[in-house]
């Protein structure tokens, strides 16, 4: 008889190696050639590590100096007009944009090279040193982020640049410096920074919005890559210590990689995730003509061994198994600060897990106007209100940039249409909703966003699209419904799941027509955090008297029951514009209390490890 192993078992590989679990996780840094004129707080530009550019910096005095580098030398070429340092640069080699900087003053100035020459053209609007361009613009169309102003305070600036002049676009939600820009124009991500920062915020090419923090604090850090597959490395720490540290983001969460041989920060960056360049820059307190590049293994030679395999390394003399820790599945709840205030339910909210609002509500025994604001620690509260007093209201946007629809207001006994734009500071009435109502699903941003189904007081597949100042009827959903989950970082890519009588069903928008897909497992009314393809669905109420904990994870096309939250509850308030990987649920009923707790949900980053097996 032929035993188990023979058939479906597999010999233990012996290895002096661990095999690498990820392509990424295969990246090293190496010696580049040497710089010809060692300096620091200098900018870079180029596509690969094999044709970048480094400009202007401190010797320590202020340079304009230009050096070109070809993969392995580096050779001088025409310097800038303005020598400058704590500066911005992108582009490319042969085409490359010098923003701003510090020359013993702020200065706005603006350069193009053109693979020969250096030419000055429009100014910024606003003078400052420490920005940074977003590293996969280019010199025609580019973003200018952050930086610090001539009193040295930290400014939320953006920029937007067309080629020939700039525009004041809208502010990071964070003011700060020396960030790390990647991207482009349309699709650029802004990490860390001063004030000992790990904060991150995406860029939509209309506003920012808060996604998953760093690991390691630093500011002044090198920068390459693109808005979904980014590489970090190096900066300056609070310490202060500089620091080699190289992370990845994946598009949803960041993972430390191997360092860099030598911590600097204020490098030249260029390149991308998997073919990086680091040049020269501040290196222990001196000005450096190091060059370090960052390679992946050609994928020809890669080999990635299968999760789940064991291997034996004869090196650490350690059994071994490549474990997939990352991911949604693996997610879990843990307790946020309390509320201040009385327990609440069917809030509005907009914002990520670390910059979250929270407005409106119900509060035995009646409707609260109280907005509250949430920083990832600690809440408060401003005291600025919305100017029509209601709950069952729904938002989208950001923390600084928010729109709050629909809603129940009590002294009027009535649904209403209000709708209202947060800037940070006030509220401002815009136009209406076309059907007055409540306890609907909205998705998508503060100019372009759907506003779907809902209580006018019975339930509508009525739904309304959003353009920045009005509202327009747009195709109904399949089924009529309220208190369902919404989610969708765009008004042309949204989700709706479930909502009242245990309805289960999904329905995905496209921008001109709803589908319906597969259903969630526990039909309910219920909050929900992500995207159309990745998302989130938690908490609820199942009739007719049942308050659930269960969260339930969405792949794109199916549902899975994951980690159920601390308490069962329903009327939360939850993060719309949060991701699969954080996400906050606050608030709540559980009859005959309304709640005041916060819970938090965090995933790991989506990323395969080898773990040494253990005994105990």
């Amino acid at each position: 008889m032929s035993e188990y192993k023979a058939i479906k078992g597999f010999k233990v590989e012996t290895v002096s190696t661990d095999p690498a679990a990820s392509l990424i996780a295969t990246g090293t840094w190496a010696s580049g050639g040497t710089a010809n004129t060692a300096r620091w707080d200098v900018a870079g530009a180029g596509t690969t590590q094999n044709a970048a550019l480094a400009f202007g910096g401190g010797t320590p005095g202020d340079t304009g100096a230009t050096e070109s580098y070809n993969g392995s030398n580096w050779t001088s070429v025409t310097s800038m007009n303005t020598a400058r340092r704590l500066h911005g640069g992108s582009g490319s080699q042969t085409a490359a944009l010098a923003a701003a900087g510090y020359n013993g003053t702020n200065v706005a100035n603006v350069e193009l090279y053109n693979g020969s020459t250096w030419t000055e053209v429009n100014d910024v609007n606003s003078a400052r040193r420490y920005p940074v361009l977003a590293v996969q613009g280019t010199n025609s169309a580019n973003l200018l982020i952050g930086g610090r102003d001539p009193g040295g305070t930290s400014v939320a600036y953006t920029e937007s640049w067309n080629g020939t002049s700039w525009t004041e676009v809208n502010d990071l939600n964070t003011a700060r410096f020396g960030v790390a820009g990647f991207g482009t124009q349309t699709a650029a991500l802004a990490a860390s920074g001063d004030n000992n920062s790990t904060a991150v915020e995406s860029w939509n090419g209309t506003s920012w919005t808060e996604v998953t923090e760093i690991n390691s604090v630093r500011y002044s850090a090198g920068n390459a890559g693109s808005q979904t597959a980014a590489l970090m490395f190096g900066g300056d720490t609070p310490a202060p210590i500089k620091t080699g540290e190289t992370e990845y983001w994946n598009g949803s969460s960041w993972t430390e990689l191997n360092d860099m041989s030598t911590g600097r920060s204020t490098v030249a960056s260029a390149g991308t995730a998997t073919d990086a360049l680091a040049g020269l820059g501040n290196s222990s307190g001196a000005v450096s003509a190091v060059t370090e590049v960052w390679t992946t293994a050609p994928a020809l030679t890669f080999q990635k061994i299968n999760l789940g395999q064991v291997f034996y390394n004869s090196t650490s003399n350690a059994f071994k198994v490549t474990k997939d820790n990352s991911g949604v599945p693996l997610g879990t709840w843990s307790s946020g600060a309390t509320i201040p205030g009385a327990g609440a339910y069917d809030w509005g909210s907009s914002g990520t897990q670390s910059a979250f609002l929270a407005i409106g509500g119900y509060a035995s025994p009646g409707q609260q106007n109280v907005l509250y604001l949430y920083n990832g620690t600690a809440w408060s509260t401003p005291g600025v209100v919305l100017n029509t007093a209601r709950y069952g209201n729904r938002g989208v946007g950001t923390q600084t940039d928010a729109l709050q629809v629909g809603g129940y207001n009590t002294p009027g006994s009535a649904y209403t249409g209000a709708t209202e734009l947060y800037n940070g500071s006030s509220w401002t009435e815009l136009n209406d909703l076309n059907t007055a109502r409540g306890y609907g699903t909205f998705f998508g941003t503060t100019s372009a966003a759907i506003y779907a189904t809902g209580s006018t007081p019975s339930t509508t597949t009525a739904a309304e699209s959003w353009n920045g100042s009005s509202w327009t009827a747009t195709t109904s959903t399949n089924i009529a419904r309220n208190a369902a989950g919404g989610v969708g970082t765009t008004s042309t890519a949204g989700l709706v799941f479930g909502g009242n009588t245990n309805i289960a069903n999904t329905e995905s928008w496209n921008g001109s027509a709803w589908t319906e897909l597969n259903d969630l497992n526990t039909g309910r009314r219920l909050a929900g955090s992500g995207s159309q393809t990745l998302a989130l669905g938690y908490a609820g109420y199942i009739q007719p008297s049942s308050s659930s904990a269960n969260t339930e994870y969405w792949d794109g096309s199916t549902w899975t029951e994951v980690a159920d939250l601390g308490t069962a509850r329903y009327g939360i308030t939850s993060t719309p514009s949060g991701t699969t990987f954080a996400a906050i649920a606050a608030g709540g009923e559980n009859p005959p209390a309304g709640y005041t707790l916060a819970e938090e949900w965090n995933a790991p980053a989506p990323f395969a490890t080898n773990n040494t097996l253990t005994v105990s």
